[in-house]
């Protein structure tokens, strides 16, 4: 053997053994702090995908119901009504202010 591996092993038997347990541990730590980041981004965007799911389900039940309520013969300006709520309960939509407002005189004057 060489004398500067010699020297190598040197140093590394003379060390404490508790600075070698520290330096074998820092070993595995950069691999687990790469797991934990992975880990937190997989259950962050996990979330985020329940709860568009939850979003998507509550829409349809409000379609459902709509559904429900046009089925039944009743008054039209009842179910105007529940499509208006049901459109603001959708959230925005990017439309035509001018032709929505047409179509609301519209069906207003239909239902008048």
């Amino acid at each position: 053997m060489s004398s500067e591996t010699v020297r190598r092993g040197h140093v590394w038997n003379s060390l404490p053994l508790h600075i070698k347990g520290l330096a074998l541990l820092m070993v595995p730590v950069p691999a687990l702090m790469l797991a934990v980041v992975c880990l937190s981004s997989t259950l962050r965007e996990e979330r985020q995908a329940f709860q568009s799911v939850d979003q998507i389900i509550a829409t349809r039940q409000r379609f459902r119901h709509i559904t429900s309520v046009r089925s039944v013969p009743a008054n039209p300006a009842q179910d105007y009504q529940a499509l208006i709520k049901l459109t603001r309960d959708l959230g925005p939509v990017i439309s035509d202010p001018d032709r929505n407002r047409e179509i609301d005189a519209a069906v207003q004057q239909k239902l008048d």
